[in-house]
């Protein structure tokens, strides 16, 4: 984000994958963020920790629409909330899990918290849409390149994310 801003960067959207924290949440269902948690390093080195790691509104509300639009008579769903970022995605242990599903977080990513807080601090716009990869609630690990579910969730994805730049003229 800093190097962004640095080359003339004024928006940015995080496309990607994600695990869910909520059961029922399938392989390829589209997690539109609505801000993050921030369980991370990385953002106590730029603000304080009640400051909130949260998208462009815009941006936000554009992704979900673009979202719900691109699954209208599929069997995907869209899901809109707020994310943790753990940068040590792979460590959560069934507690941490269990207590983030328990406050009602969507899913669990690594990076938005620290995207949203320097790009709020460098005066630039952000947000997040992620294919669903995995459920550690349900303990579906779904992570596989033959899942078409989940190709079909980063495509969609991938073409929110170009829709919301387009109708937002990012």
């Amino acid at each position: 984000m800093e190097e962004l801003a640095r080359v003339g960067v004024t928006s940015v959207i995080r496309v990607g994958s994600s695990a869910a924290l909520q059961p029922g949440i399938e392989s390829g269902d589209l997690l539109v963020s609505e801000g993050s948690l921030r369980n991370d390093g990385t953002t106590a080195a730029y603000a304080h920790p009640g400051f909130p790691a949260v998208p462009d509104l815009a941006i936000a509300l554009d992704l979900l629409q673009q979202a719900q639009r691109l699954v209208s008579g599929t069997s995907t769903n869209v899901y809109f909330g707020i994310n943790a970022t753990d940068d040590a995605f792979y460590a959560e242990g069934p507690e941490w899990i269990r207590s983030l599903s328990e406050l009602g977080i969507l899913n669990v990513e690594m990076e938005s918290a620290a995207m949203y807080v320097v790009a709020r601090l460098r005066g630039l716009r952000a947000g997040m849409i992620c294919a669903c990869s995995s459920n550690l609630v349900d303990g579906a690990s779904l992570y596989d390149e033959k899942n078409s579910r989940l190709k079909d969730g980063w495509m969609r994805s991938i073409e929110a994310a170009l829709e919301t730049c387009v109708a937002l003229d990012l």
